[in-house]
This record gives C-alpha cells, structure tokens and sequence, in this order.
C-alpha cells in the first residue's frame, strides 16, 4: 500500500494529494496545512519520543489575525505556522484543544512510519542534499526497517533525479497547456497533478526480475 503524506512546504501540498486520491477530504496529518520549512520538519520529527511535552503551548505565539482566523507560531523550530485552526477571538479551551489535535495528526505519522507501507512523504519548498540525507536518517530513527521515498517536487523542467529514499521530480511537464480555469491560485490547477503522483508511483516502483 502507498501513501502520500504531505511535509510542505504549504497547503498546496496537501491539496495536490488530495485531489490525486480523489476525495473530498481524508485523514489529516500534522504538516497538511500549515507553512513550514524542511528543517522544522526535520526537527519536529526528530522529537518523536517527547512530542507531547515538546509541543506545548508556552511555544505557541499568538503573532496577528486574518480575516479568515488568528495567526499562529510553533517556536521551538525556525518555521512553523498555523492560519487554519482558530479565530482570532479563540479561549483558552479552544487553544487546548487546538494542541490535543495536531498531537493526534502527528502521532498519525509516527503510526505510518511503524507500519509496513510504502511512504511518499511530499515536500514543495526549498530543500538542501543535507536535509535530504537528514530526513532520511530521522525517519530510519524512528523505524530501520521504514520503507519511504521523500518526494521533493520542483517547478523548474528538470530531469528526474532517482536514489535511495528520495525522488526529485519537475512538474513542469504536467502544466496544463493553455490553461482555461478561474484564475490560478495556490491550488496550481493549472497542472495535471494526477499524471503527476502517477509518475512518481511508477518511477518508484521496485524492479521485479
């Protein structure tokens, strides 16, 4: 069974799974939709056995509203922010309730990682070969015998580049020629993100002899 997990590095991510699995909404993970980095990926993940002490909410900032709910800023890694999730009017229980969720979404991730899956962990953002070779050997951490691939997905038309644990794949030959819909937000309907997560699938696929 494979499963693609968004890490980030926005919502974009996640939305491009979730119109690949074809459903209106499905199981939420931790990084779904927030703005993160690759390092703070790397380090949230990396707290895997204190998670429920290291989130906590003294490192929780209140930075500002929107008109769509409050602004809000996990401290303890350099980005980590939530637009989603509360108003800007929120109470006390509501901000408990707020952390209690996003422990459940990532203890999701750490079940994943314990299970016998094929793992597509997406990232869209800026990613170094340092943190490639980190993120790998966090997820090894956690479980030795985790099967993964790390998908870094890049606009620029580039060829794929395939090696242990990780792909690095352009979608630039997945844009849609002529693009006809509203106008193109952070969604990119303006690529096909379908053939896309297909590509990934098969350039990934073990080979059998």
């Amino acid at each position: 069974m494979s499963i693609f997990i968004s890490i980030g590095s926005d919502c974009s991510t996640r939305s491009h799974i979730q119109k690949y699995n074809n459903v209106a909404s499905q199981i939420t993970y931790f990084f779904d939709w927030l703005i993160v980095d690759m390092e703070s990926v790397i380090q949230l993940l990396q707290h895997y056995k204190d998670f429920d002490n290291y989130f906590s909410k003294s490192h929780i900032l209140h930075t500002g509203n929107f008109s769509y709910g409050a602004h809000m800023k996990f401290t303890r890694v350099p980005t980590c922010e939530f637009l989603h999730d509360l108003r800007p009017n929120y109470t006390p229980q509501k901000l408990d309730e707020f952390i209690e969720k996003y422990k459940r979404r990532y203890a999701r991730i750490l079940d994943h990682i314990s299970s016998t899956s094929h793992l597509y962990f997406v990232f869209k953002g800026t990613l170094t070969h340092a943190q490639v070779i980190e993120f790998s050997n966090t997820i090894k951490t956690i479980n030795p015998q985790c099967n993964f691939t790390l998908v870094y997905i890049v606009k620029d038309d580039v060829p794929p580049i395939i090696e242990p644990h990780f792909i690095q794949i352009s979608a630039a030959p997945y844009k849609i020629k002529d693009f006809k819909g509203a106008k193109i937000t952070w969604t990119e309907l303006n690529y096909d993100w379908f053939a896309c997560f297909n590509a990934i699938l098969e350039l990934t696929r073990p080979i059998t002899t």
